[in-house]
């Protein structure tokens, strides 16, 4: 069966040069002299490209065996008695290439509609439609392809990416903006779509929950919405196939990401590609194997930031990166340059020739964001290098091409990340000697009555057992720094506590509370883990950071220790340690600046846990003052 797609390739691929050849286009490119006739008008080539395509038997044949294997991924509930077998798939397959055997017996023996099964392979050309009316998964695969407009590349580009070993295979140039887009399931816009008022009110996840089962009462809501969904499950599966997608396997899916394997495959092996895209593939947990596919083939990773509004409908604090990559892997070898507000300054720094000068920081002594270059802001990464980020950043059981990357400013630092590593002691080196959680994911824990979200007006805890915590609530070394406003509907609600001005006792307010909204602790209580000696967590006193903080703050490592009984929503991460002097010593470490230089050079949470701590021969006492905190010191 391959034989015959390729035989059917190779045809297919000769009728397109010839129609290319007709259809050729005069325009030239310097140095090339110009065009003296004129080119044939786009009208006369769709013409030529549509009749191609109505009339290739080796096209439709192709087309048509490809779009059964992608409708595959998108296959209706309401089409299930069609699913073929893979014999059945096989054997239908067969016909449509090759038209062999007896089909009077194939249709019986394969429950096929034998009189279109005849009528469609009794001509010359392969008649698809009348195939399509006597396989039925060929019938559904056509609606399916209809409505989702698969791409197949080999097709559309026969004479680039055609079969013939004797021709140089793939692109030679790929440039693009690929989709930033996660890709997945989710109703909200069309639950909006159905009742306006919920996004007027800009509902959230609960409140979607509540209305979704009334909105699919209605016959027509219940369709679109059974369609919309046969769509995104199906492009969720197809992205996520770990066939077409090998390299990323376990990584979230992105679209962004299936265009940079895209172009892997579609480039020749001489040619390069350019794609501008979100940072997050760089520092990924989960990514390793994508990284160590996409380092052996990177030159240059450039990350910039939106400061300047290069992308004027991207909010000003987004960042990303200019990537080029070569068409096959080989060693690590690629410069990176990061902290860039224009593409300017790459030049600037690849033409700078006076490493004597200071290097440049963020912003100049006017506050403005810096755009000079400097030829030591160009980092080379080599294997080496990634072995320097490698035992700082990663375990054993992470190979060192799998690396995360960090974002250094100058190439003299990655001597001090390399001296920063040699610290003794590591916090996931301590197995068994703390534990880290997340606790409360927002929309699952309302959902499951595990917290109530209460902002208007603002829960008033009257002690830390009621106390949920969020980001603004604490800030470097201070477990007091924000309080909801009564009403606290924005992000941006809260206010500042004057330390001086608040009595021994204080609690700030919250936007959740313990409990459903009958006030029933019983699920909230049951979520609370238990550790070490069987001790709830909520009764020692804990590290807390903040999961996520922008980097060009002045700190980007918002840590603070907290007393007993508090609890907090997954935007945070929490540590308890069995010992009161290895949490001190932890978050002393955590508080510093050198730590806040470690956790600047990377964007995934939670950092923390991967950052250096104090040993304990290095202090004798560690004095902490604040909430309820005093007595840590006396331990």
């Amino acid at each position: 069966m391959s034989d015959l797609i390729d035989q059917h390739e190779q045809q297919y691929a000769k009728e397109r040069l010839a129609a290319l050849e007709k259809t050729a286009c005069p325009g030239s490119v310097w140095p090339q002299p110009p065009a003296t006739q004129p080119g044939p008008s786009l009208a006369l080539q769709e013409e030529v490209k549509a009749k191609l395509e109505s009339t290739s038997g080796s096209f439709q044949r192709l087309k048509l065996l490809m779009d059964s294997w992608c409708a595959l991924f998108f296959w209706s509930m309401d089409e299930v008695e069609a699913l073929p077998r893979r014999e059945d798939y096989l054997e239908a397959a067969q016909i449509l290439l090759a038209r062999s055997g007896d089909l009077s017996i194939k249709a019986f023996r394969w429950n096929f509609d034998g009189a279109n099964l005849l009528k469609a392979t009794a001509q010359t050309d392969l008649d698809t439609d009348l195939l399509c009316a006597a396989v039925s998964w060929y019938r559904v695969s056509r609606e399916v392809a209809e409505q989702e407009r698969f791409q197949h590349w080999e097709l559309a580009f026969s004479e680039v990416l055609g079969c013939d070993a004797s021709q140089s295979q793939g692109f030679d140039v790929i440039l693009g903006n690929p989709p930033w887009l996660k890709v997945s399931w989710a109703d909200a816009a069309l639950l909006c779509d159905f009742n306006a008022i919920i996004g007027v009110r800009e509902a959230r996840s609960a409140e979607f929950n509540k209305e979704r089962p009334q909105l699919l009462k209605d016959e027509l809501n219940r369709s679109i919405y059974l369609t919309a969904q046969q769509s995104s499950l199906g492009t969720v599966a197809f992205l996520n196939c770990h066939r077409l997608y090998e390299a990323l396997r376990g990584s979230q899916t992105n679209l962004y990401k299936n265009f940079i394997v895209k172009s892997w495959i579609l480039l020749s092996k001489n040619g390069f590609g350019g794609l501008l895209h979100p940072e997050g593939i760089y520092d990924d947990p989960k990514g390793g194997e994508f990284r160590a596919a996409y380092y052996s083939r990177l030159v240059g990773h450039y990350h910039l930031k939106n400061e300047l509004k290069l992308f004027e409908d991207v909010g000003d604090q987004a960042d990303f990166s200019l990537n080029v990559f070569r068409g096959i892997s080989t060693t690590i070898n690629f410069v990176q340059l990061v902290n860039l507000y224009t593409p300017v300054t790459i030049s600037a720094c690849r033409t700078h020739n006076h490493p004597q000068e200071p290097i440049p920081g963020l912003k100049t002594d006017n506050a403005v964001w810096e755009t000079k270059g400097h030829c030591d802001r160009i980092v080379e990464v080599t294997e080496k290098t990634l072995k320097i980020f490698h035992s700082l950043l990663e375990d054993s059981t992470v190979q060192i091409i799998e690396t995360r990357l960090p974002q250094v400013h100058a190439r003299q630092l990655v001597t001090v990340i390399e001296k920063i590593s040699q610290s003794p002691k590591y916090l996931p080196e301590l197995d068994g000697q703390y534990f880290a959680t997340e606790l409360f994911h927002e929309s699952n824990s309302q959902r499951d009555g595990i917290l109530t979200r209460q902002d208007n007006p603002s829960c008033e805890p009257q002690n830390t057992d009621d106390w949920v915590i969020s980001g603004p609530h604490f800030y470097v070394g201070t477990p007091l720094n924000k309080t909801p406003r009564t009403a606290c509907n924005s992000k941006g609600a809260y206010d500042d506590i004057d330390l001086t001005k608040i009595s021994e006792n204080y609690l700030p307010r919250a936007v959740y509370r313990p409990g459903n909204q009958k006030g029933d602790r019983t699920a909230f209580n049951a979520e609370i883990p238990r550790v070490f000696k069987g001790e709830l967590i909520t009764s020692s006193y804990r590290f807390i950071s903040r999961k996520m903080a922008s980097l060009s703050t002045e700190r980007t490592l918002i840590s603070a220790i907290m007393p007993p009984g508090i609890t907090h929503i997954f935007a945070a991460c929490s540590i308890t340690f069995p010992e009161n002097l290895d949490l001190l010593a932890f978050g002393s470490v955590n508080f510093s600046i050198i730590a806040d230089f470690l956790r600047g050079c990377l964007k995934s949470p939670p950092a923390s846990v991967s950052l250096p701590w104090l040993p304990r021969n290095c202090y004798e006492r560690i004095g902490v003052l604040g909430l309820e905190i005093a007595p840590l010191s006396r331990t």
